[in-house]
């Protein structure tokens, strides 16, 4: 998957899913103010759990299939999750979708803690580290919305 310096770094909309259990569906991000362009993170019941030290095979919040299309039809430029995008069984469509399209993926947030709304993104990918998704360090801020005030 490619990593576009563009597309890790700036405004970013923080989604709070932990309501959802293992499959997070189409049906349950397509009434999220979702546009083209965006960065999307996605706090699932994964920051909660101690996910560190989750082992292989063991049941964890991912996306279907029908979710990972529904995001890249929406052109989304980034995507991160708090631990691994997919389960066994999807990892292959989803990775095919998701090389097709130019979404950077940045998996294994730790967003305990971390409200839903709008931040700044600073994505720092760790030198050294490889592969489809290489380990990264992510800072965020929340955005300044200006007062009332403001707009007289």
């Amino acid at each position: 998957m490619k990593t576009n310096a563009k597309a890790i770094i700036g405004s970013v909309k923080v989604f709070n899913l932990i309501d959802q259990k293992l499959e997070i569906t189409r049906n349950a991000l397509k009434h999220l103010p979702i546009e083209k362009g965006d960065r999307v993170l996605l706090r699932t019941s994964n920051s909660d759990a101690n996910t560190e030290y989750i082992t292989a095979g063991q049941k964890h919040t991912y996306l279907s299939a029908d979710a990972v299309r529904y995001l890249v039809e929406k052109q989304v430029s980034c995507l991160g999750i708090d631990y691994l995008l997919t389960n066994n069984s999807n990892a292959a469509e989803i990775n095919v979708m998701l090389t097709d399209s130019s979404i950077s993926m940045i998996q294994g947030l730790q967003l305990k803690g971390i409200d839903a709304g709008a931040y700044e993104m600073i994505c720092l990918p760790v030198p050294g580290s490889n592969g489809a998704t290489p380990q990264s360090r992510v800072i965020l801020k929340p955005e300044k919305k200006p007062a009332v005030a403001d707009y007289a």
